[in-house]
């Protein structure tokens, strides 16, 4: 059985709090910049605009890194190593990673695009469970989504 020490519990939380820092950036970056420019923000009478969703997202995101912010405030004044080259390898290849999504999704549509993301988060998240559940999730989730969105706000999905 491995120990954890206080000092590992500090770069813990000194990670948690760069982590909200650079989601917390992202996120503001998505709200103020990339949203309004690349999605139309006006809906007509009834409908939902479709910078609503994204504009939703980021917000959780920004919330939600906030929080990691707030919550681990306390590490700035502590001497705990953090492994600052592992996190910019990190955040330059989940931003690879979105840029390949959001290159599937303008040029092949939602279902390639999001199977082809919940494959890979199910990989990442290191599920443990058998690889035909994964399989499953993957090539249902996004019909399933796109079939909901559609009942619910009538909006069809690329």
């Amino acid at each position: 059985m491995i120990v954890a020490t206080n000092t590992d519990q500090g770069a813990k939380r000194r990670l948690d709090f760069i982590c909200g820092l650079v989601l917390a950036v992202l996120s503001l970056i998505a709200l103020v910049w990339l949203i309004p420019v690349s999605v139309p923000g006006e809906a007509s009478r009834g409908e939902v605009a479709p910078s609503f969703f994204p504009k939703l997202t980021a917000g959780v995101v920004l919330t939600c890194s906030l929080g990691l912010i707030f919550l681990n405030r306390s590490t700035l004044q502590e001497s705990s190593h953090t492994r600052g080259l592992q996190i910019v390898t990190e955040v330059v290849g989940w931003g690879v990673f979105a840029t390949v999504i959001m290159l599937l999704l303008l040029h092949v549509g939602l279902a390639p695009a999001s199977i082809l993301a919940t494959a890979a988060a199910t990989v990442v998240s290191r599920y443990r469970g058998r690889w035909w559940i994964s399989a499953i999730i993957a090539l249902s989730l996004p019909f399933v989504l796109q079939f909901a969105v559609q009942a619910l706000f009538s909006i069809q999905l690329p």
